[in-house]
């Protein structure tokens, strides 16, 4: 400031401007927009994983029977969970590394407001450390909340395949009929269960 002042007389009423009060200001503005930012992200996140927690409990409230079923044949509680824990984290990849890339489409738009406030600018730049954290953190949380919305897989035991079979062939003959299939026990319910993961990847 001072160079560019005797450089150039002329620009004499520059030389008490607070280049610091320009970016304390530009410090504080920003701020603001980023706690906008992050609660209107934050109430996102928590409605998403609200919803990933009542379609998944629904699943395995209505998956008792075939739950049951497949431990009979040998299947493990943790085999039962873990595809399930690799959808939602691969959707939760998916989906979170698109979002940073939205945001730094959106970023230009706020910074353009904050220098039309402030008058400094801004150059945006890639910053890989919160975009990894970002990714952690989506992958965490919704890892978390599956897990913890299907460990009553755990509490399934075979017997209730058999209490509830009767009741599920009465209530929904529009289902695949376990009598009424060719297809070895397996594959039946490895299809079965594909179908229905696919309207539950649709719905999240």
């Amino acid at each position: 400031k001072e160079k560019i002042a005797e450089k150039c007389p002329s620009l004499f009423l520059y030389k008490n401007v607070d280049s610091i009060e320009y970016s304390s200001n530009r410090y504080l503005n920003a701020r603001i927009y980023g706690a906008i930012l992050l609660l209107a992200s934050v109430i996102m996140i928590v409605v998403l994983l609200s919803v990933i927690a009542v379609v998944l409990s629904n699943y395995v409230r209505n998956s008792i029977v075939d739950f049951g079923i497949l431990k009979s044949t040998g299947y493990t509680s943790g085999s039962l969970i873990m595809p399930l824990i690799t959808e939602f984290a691969i959707i939760a990849i998916i989906s979170s590394v698109i979002g940073v890339l939205l945001s730094y489409l959106i970023l230009p738009v706020v910074n353009k407001g904050i220098e039309t406030q402030v008058g400094i600018p801004y150059h945006i730049r890639f910053l890989p450390v919160p975009f990894v954290l970002s990714v952690l953190i989506c992958l965490a949380l919704s890892v978390s909340v599956t897990y913890l919305s299907v460990a009553k897989i755990k509490k399934i035991y075979p017997i209730n395949a058999i209490r509830e079979t009767e009741t599920k062939e009465k209530t929904n003959k529009a289902d695949m009929s376990l009598a009424k299939t060719k297809l070895p026990l397996n594959a039946f319910f490895g299809f079965s269960m594909a179908i229905k993961g696919k309207v539950r990847s649709v719905i999240i």
